[in-house]
C-alpha cells in the first residue's frame, strides 16, 4: 500500500480543518457483518432473490418475499458486534462528522445510535402499508407473514427503494442539502454503479469543498478526489480514531 500512514495523516489534517463533514457510505460495509442485500451486480444473488426487490416482484409473491426479508432482519437483530458503526458514532459524537448519508438499507447506523443520519434508500426495519402509507419501525421479528396493516388490513412492505422506483424526494432533497453544505465529503463502502446516488459526491466540488475517497476498488471519483486512500473504510476509520 503506497504511503498509507502519510495518507492517513493528510486525512487527519483535512478532517481537522473541516467545519462540516459528511460521511457517504453504501451497503458494502454491512457485508463485513454478513448482511448482504442483493443487487443486480451480484448476479448469483440477484438471480435468486432479485425479484423481491422490484415492486411487481414483491406484489406477485409477498409471502416468499417476506420470508427472504426476515432472513436478513433476523441476521441484523442477531448482531452483537457493531464495531465499525460504533466507531462512526464516536466520530459523530465528538463532532468530527456532522452527517452520515447511506444508500444501505440495513439500518445498522440507526441501531448503533446515530441520529444525524439520512437513509437515502430506506430501511428494511421500517415497514409501510401499500394503501395508506402508514409506516412503523419493527422492534422484533414479525409473527405474521406477510404483515398486514393494523388500520385497514392492507399488505405491508419494507420501506426500501425498490429497483425501478423513484427515491423519496424528501430524502433526496435532504441529501443534496447536506452535500452542498459540506466542507468535506468522505466516500467509502459505496456502490458506484448506484445511479442517481453516485452523482451526489460530485456536488461537493461545485463549491470547492473537499472529496476524500476511501476504497480499495478504484472508481471514477478517484480522478476528482482531493485524496484517495486505497483500502477499506472500516480499516481507515479504525486507524484514524486512534489519531484524533
Amino acid at each position: 500500500m503506497k504511503d498509507y500512514n502519510g495518507s492517513l495523516k493528510k486525512l487527519v489534517h483535512i478532517l481537522d480543518s473541516s467545519q462540516y463533514t459528511v460521511l457517504f457510505t453504501g451497503s458494502r460495509i454491512a457485508h463485513i457483518y454478513g448482511v448482504v442485500i442483493p443487487n443486480p451486480y451480484e448476479v448469483h444473488l440477484w438471480e435468486r432473490f432479485g425479484r423481491y426487490y422490484t415492486l411487481d416482484g414483491f406484489k406477485n409473491n409477498p409471502v416468499s418475499a417476506w420470508k427472504h426479508y426476515l432472513d436478513i432482519i433476523e441476521r441484523i437483530f442477531s448482531l452483537k458486534d457493531l464495531g465499525f458503526y460504533r466507531t462512526v458514532k464516536e466520530f459523530v459524537d465528538k463532532g468530527f462528522i456532522q452527517c452520515v448519508l447511506t444508500t444501505g438499507v440495513d439500518c445498522l447506523y440507526r441501531i448503533a445510535g446515530i441520529r444525524d443520519l439520512i437513509e437515502l434508500h430506506g430501511c428494511i426495519l421500517k415497514i409501510c402499508c401499500l394503501e395508506n402509507k402508514h409506516c412503523m419501525y419493527i422492534r422484533d421479528i414479525l409473527n405474521e407473514i406477510p404483515p398486514k396493516c393494523c388500520f385497514d388490513g392492507s399488505l405491508m412492505y419494507p420501506a426500501i427503494a425498490f429497483y425501478g422506483e423513484e427515491l423519496d424526494y424528501r430524502l433526496w432533497a435532504k441529501a443534496i442539502v447536506e452535500i452542498e453544505t459540506a466542507d468535506l465529503v468522505i466516500v467509502g463502502g459505496f456502490d458506484y454503479w448506484d445511479y442517481p446516488s453516485n452523482l451526489l459526491p460530485l456536488l461537493v466540488k461545485r463549491h470547492s469543498g473537499r472529496l476524500v475517497v476511501v476504497d480499495n476498488n478504484p472508481s471514477p471519483l478517484v480522478d476528482i478526489a482531493d485524496l484517495w486512500i486505497d483500502t477499506s473504510l472500516d480499516i481507515v476509520l479504525s486507524d484514524l480514531y486512534t489519531m484524533i
